[in-house]
C-alpha cells in the first residue's frame, strides 16, 4: 500500500530506516519537490514499479515538498538513516558533491533537457568512476536521473528588458545566478519549499523555473509575467535514489527490481517537465500568464555567460579538488551530444525514450557496486 504522506505517516517508519531492508519492510521516502510535481510523480512511479517487481510487494511513504529531507537535509538525512532514499538535489551540494556538482552546473550546455538528464545519469553510472564513488561515499546510490525543462523568469511585475531587472531580487543558483547578477539583478538562495511564500511577501521579485512550475506550484498566483529564457535545464542523476548502506545489504534480485523500475519512472519525470513546458509556453491565457521573449541585450547576456559558464564552473571545481575536471566534463560533453543523437532519432516517442535509457543504461548498470 502506497500513500503521499505526511510527517505524521512516516514517524512510525523512520526506525526502519536504520535497519537492513527486508521485502516487507516499509520504506521512509523523501524529495523536496512538491506534491504535484513531475519528480515527485517519477519516484513514486520507480515505487510502485518495485512493488510490482518484489514478491510480497514493498511498502513505502514518501515524503515530498522537503518536509523530511529539503534544502540542505537531503544528504544528511541519507548518511544519518532519516531515510531510506529519495531525491538528492546535487545542484544544492557543491561541498559534498563536488565532481556532482560542477556537472549539474554546466546546465548552459543542454538545450534538451531529455539529453541533458539521461547523459547525466550514464555519465555517473556508466562512464565516471570518480562520479559514482563520490556520490557513495555520501551513502548515496544513484539509480535514476532528473531534469526539469529549460528555466524561464517568473515575475511579479512585467520584465521586458535588462533594465526591469536592475536591482530585483531573483531567485537563483550556480550560473543561472550569475546570468541575473549580470541582467542587474540580486541573486537570492532559497530553496524550492520558499519560492511561492519569497514571492507572495514580495521578498523576492522573480524567480528561475520551468515554465510548467505554473501547474505544480502555483507561481501563476503570485509571479504571472514570464519570460521564456531556455537557459539550461536543472538536471541531475539522483532523482530515484537509495541510501548506499541500505544498497549494499540487499540481495542481486531485489538491487534489480529497484533497477528495473527504473528506466519508466525516468521517462515519466523527464516527460512530465518536457510536457508541462509546452503546454504551459503554448496555453499562457489559460494558465493566467503572459509569456515574453527575452529582447535582445538579454538574450546576448545568455549568450555570454553560457560561452563563460564552462570555464567558471571548471575553475570552482579546480578550487574545491577535483582532479581532472576538464576530463570529466569532456566525457560528459560527448556523452550529452550523443543523447542529442538519439532524441533526434526517436522524437518525442516516450517508449522509444524508455527503451533508450534501457538499452544505453540500464542493460549495462553497476550492479554489483
Amino acid at each position: 500500500m502506497t500513500s503521499k504522506g505526511s510527517i505524521a505517516l512516516t514517524v512510525s517508519a523512520l526506525v526502519l530506516a536504520a535497519a537492513p531492508m527486508s521485502l516487507h519492510a516499509q520504506g521512509v521516502f523523501g524529495v523536496i519537490t512538491s506534491e504535484q510535481s513531475a519528480i515527485t510523480d517519477s519516484v513514486r512511479a520507480w515505487l510502485d514499479g518495485v512493488n510490482e517487481r518484489l514478491e510480497g510487494g514493498y511498502e513505502y511513504n514518501l515524503v515530498a515538498g522537503g518536509a523530511l529531507i529539503g534544502s540542505g537535509t537531503e544528504i544528511p538525512g541519507f548518511q544519518d538513516g532519516l531515510v531510506d532514499g529519495g531525491m538528492v538535489s546535487v545542484l544544492y551540494a557543491g561541498a559534498e558533491l563536488p565532481v556532482i556538482n560542477m556537472l549539474a552546473n554546466a546546465s548552459l550546455l543542454v538545450d534538451d533537457s531529455r539529453a541533458g538528464g539521461a547523459a547525466f545519469a550514464e555519465t555517473v553510472l556508466l562512464n565516471c568512476e570518480t562520479c559514482l564513488d563520490e556520490l557513495i561515499e555520501n551513502n548515496i546510490m544513484p539509480i535514476g536521473p532528473y531534469a526539469t525543462s529549460p528555466y524561464s523568469l517568473f515575475c511579479r511585475e512585467p520584465v521586458e528588458s535588462v533594465a526591469d531587472l536592475e536591482g530585483r531580487t531573483v531567485r537563483a543558483r550556480g550560473v543561472l545566478g550569475e546570468l541575473a547578477a549580470r541582467m542587474g539583478a540580486v541573486p537570492v538562495n532559497l530553496g524550492v519549499s520558499e519560492i511561492y511564500e519569497g514571492l507572495q511577501r514580495g521578498q523576492l521579485d522573480c524567480t528561475v523555473f520551468s515554465a510548467g512550475a505554473a501547474t505544480a506550484y502555483s507561481y501563476e498566483d503570485v509571479a504571472p509575467h514570464i519570460v521564456n529564457l531556455a537557459a539550461g535545464p536543472v538536471t541531475g542523476p539522483t532523482a530515484m535514489s537509495l541510501r548506499y548502506d541500505l544498497w549494499e545489504s540487499m540481495d542481486t534480485a531485489t538491487r534489480q527490481a529497484f533497477v528495473d523500475a527504473a528506466p519508466a519512472a525516468a521517462t515519466v519525470g523527464i516527460y512530465g517537465y518536457y510536457n508541462e513546458d509546452l503546454e504551459v509556453l503554448g496555453n499562457p491565457d489559460a494558465y493566467g500568464v503572459t509569456v515574453v521573449e527575452p529582447s535582445e541585450e538579454m538574450q546576448a547576456l545568455i549568450d555570454e555567460v553560457t560561452q563563460e559558464s564552462i570555464e567558471l564552473v571548471l575553475e570552482e571545481a579546480s578550487e574545491r579538488g577535483v582532479e581532472d575536471p576538464e576530463g570529466i566534463m569532456n566525457v560528459y560533453r560527448e556523452t550529452l551530444a550523443k543523447w542529442e543523437g538519439i532524441l533526434e532519432e526517436i522524437g518525442d516517442d516516450e517508449e522509444a525514450y524508455t527503451a533508450a535509457l534501457q538499452s544505453e543504461i540500464y542493460d549495462n548498470f553497476p550492479i554489483d557496486r
